[in-house]
C-alpha cells in the first residue's frame, strides 16, 4: 500500500520470519531456515486492508540480485524486435515468491520473468554491459568489521565455507552460514552478509561479493592478531572480478579457489603464511598447489 503496508489478509494472526518472509506458522516459533524468531506478521507492515491501492510487485524469479543492486529486464516499447536492458531496481520485501519494488519500474511495463540469467550471459558473452560484468569498473565491497573473539570462533564455519565454495557445493555453503550466523548471532552487519549469502540464487552471488565480504574482515585482523590464526594460508585470485582480483584464507594444503571452483581450482597464489615471516620459499605454491591463469 502506498504507507508501506503489504497487502496479505492471509497473514492475519501469522508469526513470519524477519529474513525469510516464506516461512509463515500460526503461532511463536523459529525460522526453519536461519533459526531466527519469528515475529507477528502486522509487526513488518503485513496488512488486511482491502481498499488501499495495492503495491507493484514482480516475480522474485524477474530480480537478479548480487549485494545491494538489483537489475530486471525491461522491455523496450520503441523497438520492432522484442529488446530488452537491464534497469536497476530498489526491492521492498520479499512476500512469497514476488517482490516490493520501490523504485525502478512503472505499472504496465513488461519485464523478464524467467530466463533473465540467460540475457545477462549473452549479453557477457557480446562484451556488452550485464549485471555481472557493468559498464563501470567493478566496485570495492563494503568494510565488514568484526571483533577477534567472534572471528576466530568463525573460523572453523569459514573454513568450511571455504570449502563447500571451492566444491561447487551451494547447499554446503548455505549449510556453513547458516552455522556461522547460529554461531556470532542473528542480528548486524555480519548476520545480514551471511543472511544473503543464505539467500543467494547461484554460488556466483555467494561468492561476490558475500564471501569477499567475510573473508577481507577475516583477513584485516590477521596481521594484529597472528597468534589466533597461527599457519593460517592467505591467498589471493588475480582474476576475480575481471583482474582487481580478491583473497581468501585457507588453512592450508593444496589451493582450492573458492570464486571459481572447479573451473578453475588452483588459480591463485600463496600471499602470506600468518606468523610467518614472508620469504621466497614460503610464498611458493603449497603441496598441490599451482598457478593457473590459462583455463
Amino acid at each position: 500500500t502506498e504507507n508501506g503496508s503489504v497487502l496479505a489478509p492471509d497473514f492475519s494472526g501469522k508469526w513470519i520470519s524477519p529474513m525469510h518472509p516464506e516461512i509463515v506458522k500460526d503461532g511463536p516459533g523459529a525460522c526453519d531456515v536461519c533459526g531466527m524468531d519469528l515475529v507477528q506478521a502486522v509487526s513488518l507492515g503485513y496488512a488486511e486492508e482491502t481498499d488501499a491501492k495495492p503495491p507493484l510487485v514482480i516475480p522474485a524469479s524477474a530480480a537478479m540480485r548480487t549485494g545491494r543492486r538489483a537489475v530486471v529486464y525491461v522491455k523496450d516499447p520503441s523497438e520492432a524486435r522484442p529488446t530488452f536492458e537491464g534497469r536497476e531496481v530498489v526491492l521492498g520485501v520479499r512476500a512469497g515468491d514476488q517482490y516490493l519494488v520501490s523504485e525502478g519500474l512503472e505499472e504496465g511495463e513488461e519485464i523478464v520473468t524467467h530466463g533473465a540469467f540467460k540475457i545477462d550471459s549473452a549479453l557477457q558473452i557480446l562484451a556488452k554491459p550485464s549485471m555481472m560484468n557493468p559498464a563501470s569498473e567493478p566496485e570495492t565491497p563494503p568494510t565488514l568489521d568484526l571483533e577477534l573473539e567472534t572471528a576466530t570462533k568463525l573460523l572453523p564455519g569459514y573454513f568450511d565455507l571455504h570449502a563447500a565454495l571451492a566444491g561447487d557445493d551451494a547447499d554446503a555453503a548455505r549449510a556453513a552460514a547458516k552455522h556461522m550466523m547460529h554461531t556470532s548471532g542473528h542480528s548486524g552487519p555480519l548476520a545480514n552478509v551471511l543472511h544473503a549469502m543464505m539467500d543467494a540464487e547461484d554460488l556466483d552471488t555467494m561468492r561476490k561479493p558475500h564471501f569477499e565480504i567475510l573473508s577481507n574482515a577475516m583477513i584485516s585482523l590477521t596481521d594484529e592478531h597472528a597468534h589466533a590464526f597461527p599457519g593460517v594460508h592467505i591467498m589471493n585470485c588475480p582474476m576475480v572480478y575481471d583482474d582487481r582480483g580478491a583473497d581468501w584464507l585457507q588453512k592450508g594444503g593444496a589451493l582450492m579457489n573458492p570464486y571459481f571452483g572447479a573451473s578453475m581450482l588452483n588459480c591463485g597464489t600463496t600471499k602470506r603464511v600468518v606468523g610467518i615471516e614472508a620469504t621466497q620459499e614460503n610464498m611458493e605454491p603449497t603441496a598441490g598447489e599451482h598457478q593457473n591463469h590459462d583455463q
